[in-house]
């Protein structure tokens, strides 16, 4: 909707809203043996068919239809078949819906040398998928299978990781500082929040919601030679939050890290057993991050002509990240802690991480505890010989242990 104040102002608003549904329905069958003896599962006859390259059809219709299920040959011990089987890897309905409202509105003032953007939204997703028992077959090896919402409410659920919100924001200015035919030169700055969804989730429990972040940017844009040649300089810094990270190397199991976490004389029963998270995405290995970008772009542009565009870009951006192992930290401390007690004079042996084993009992090379390893030093990186090349390597500080000096 347009507004006008006068000469010299004109508003521009724009509100807009939305609700989208997205359905998907994934599929998936194992060629299997269904006269396999009643007392075998299913997932333990599986048919894999082979095609011979010498084979004189080979190539032909007839060659490759003989091949489908239905056409090989049935005996008193052999009838292939598809088996319709579910995976949570990739549930077999997946309704998602987005809601959305927006509103921004574009201002010119003084003739249209100065533009002016003002906008805010806000969002909204939420999942539903099958409950988690439809993912256990039968002896056989064979699913319940279900159809979809309407048809079986019962058997579905909101996904808890997957019920998230988000709102963003922008403003700009842009300054008209020289504007003719031969030559124009603007001055712009724009701040913008902006968000991705993600159901992540960190090794102690925590939903990280989505991915946030924000851009600041600044600079100057405009054409030369009667715009055929565009040019844009511009600065800028993004920060992002709650983007997950997965820690490496990948050392210690599931069942290590909470052998390490929880004292000795804790059963994983009781109500103050640490329990690690567990999922299809390393949550046993995923802690929170944040990222900051600092850089700049220069881009010069000449318009299409014949079909062809010439583009050129110099960017420089410099990336420093932040590892959020404070959690981590924290109960590895507390292990040491453990261990220091149960090693000193009148302490419980039993209750020490032991020297030379892993959590899980097995064995290592190492003389000492893992929860008395150390935190701080010299990180030294070897090669057996030749030129090696290191790249992308992040140190994360670490507060000092308690028992350093």
């Amino acid at each position: 909707y347009p507004f006008e104040f006068g000469r010299w102002m004109r508003q521009y608003l724009v509100v807009n809203a939305s609700h989208e549904q997205e359905r998907k329905h994934d599929r998936r069958f194992s060629l299997v043996n269904f006269a396999a003896p009643q007392g075998q599962s299913l997932s333990s006859n599986l048919v894999r068919v082979r095609a011979y390259l010498d084979d004189p059809e080979f190539g032909g219709e007839q060659f490759w239809t003989r091949l489908l299920p239905q056409n090989l040959q049935i005996t008193d011990t052999f009838q292939a078949g598809l088996n319709e089987v579910y995976a949570n890897t990739s549930p077999p309905y997946d309704y998602r819906t987005t809601r959305s409202l927006n509103a921004t509105l574009t201002g010119q003032y003084f003739n249209g040398r100065l533009i002016s953007l003002l906008g805010a939204g806000h969002y909204d997703i939420n999942r539903k998928i099958p409950v988690s028992s439809i993912y256990t077959p039968n002896s056989r090896g064979i699913y319940t299978l279900i159809g979809d919402p309407g048809q079986d409410p019962g058997k579905y659920t909101y996904d808890p990781a997957y019920d998230l919100s988000a709102n963003t924001f922008v403003a700009g200015l842009t300054y008209k500082i020289w504007n003719n035919p031969g030559f124009s030169l603007n001055a712009y700055g724009v701040y913008s929040e902006s968000f991705n969804w993600q159901s992540a989730q960190t090794f102690h429990g925590k939903s990280l919601g989505p991915i946030t972040g924000d851009t600041r940017e600044a600079g100057i844009k405009g054409d030369m030679f009667r715009q055929k040649l565009f040019y844009t300089l511009a600065f800028y810094r993004i920060q992002r939050e709650n983007a997950a990270y997965t820690w490496t190397p990948d050392v210690l199991n599931f069942t290590q890290l909470e052998d390490l976490f929880n004292p000795n004389n804790i059963q994983p029963d009781a109500p103050d057993y640490f329990h690690v998270a567990s999922g299809l995405n390393n949550e046993r290995r995923t802690i929170n991050s944040s990222e900051n970008s600092e850089g700049l772009d220069f881009t010069l542009q000449i318009p299409r002509t014949h079909g062809f565009q010439i583009r050129a870009t110099f960017s420089y951006t410099k990336v420093r990240a932040a590892r959020d192992f404070a959690k981590f930290s924290e109960m590895l401390d507390a292990a040491k802690a453990r261990t220091a007690a149960a090693l000193a004079p009148g302490g419980d042996p039993a209750m020490a991480e032991a020297a030379g084993k892993n959590p899980d009992g097995t064995a290592n090379k190492f003389k000492r505890a893992l929860a008395d390893f150390a935190r701080s030093g010299v990180i030294g990186l070897h090669a057996a010989d030749g030129k090696i090349e290191y790249r992308n390597l992040f140190i994360d500080p670490l507060p000092p242990s308690p028992a350093a000096p």
